[in-house]
């Protein structure tokens, strides 16, 4: 993404596995509900819960409970960093999507999404800067 002044202009790509197989080295089998360091968070499945895994939902958490949401390969799920979510257990299988954080400087330099001050900024070599700009 091109920086500007205003909207998302910085992004974190990375991908999440969970493994099932009772043999597997260190396996992540699930993931407590949490918010995102992001404004915006694209979900993008790469295994089909069909074919390749059981389990492993992810869910979302509402004022009256939880909402599991279906996915299927190649078609995202986008939401609010700010919405508290997670993964259920995998009971079986492999599962293994990439995730992109959207970030907004606009918004990071009036207040932290993860503690929510005002940020203190310090000039950093060699980073990204989690979104936050100078």
């Amino acid at each position: 993404m091109v920086g500007n002044e205003h909207g998302l202009d910085s992004y974190k790509a990375f991908t999440v596995e969970y493994n099932g197989a009772k043999d597997a080295v260190n396996p992540d089998t699930e993931l407590d509900t949490h918010f995102d360091n992001s404004e915006v968070t694209l979900n993008i499945p790469l295994t089909s819960s069909v074919e390749d895994y059981d389990g492993s939902e992810l869910y979302f958490e509402y004022k009256n409970g939880f909402k599991s949401v279906n996915m299927e390969v190649g078609r995202g799920i986008l939401h609010s960093g700010r919405h508290l979510h997670g993964a259920m257990p995998i009971e079986e299988g492999y599962r293994h999507n990439i995730i992109i954080w959207m970030r907004s400087s606009e918004i990071r330099n009036m207040v932290c999404p993860m503690c929510n001050e005002v940020p203190v900024l310090e000039a950093v070599q060699g980073t990204a800067g989690d979104g936050f700009t100078m």
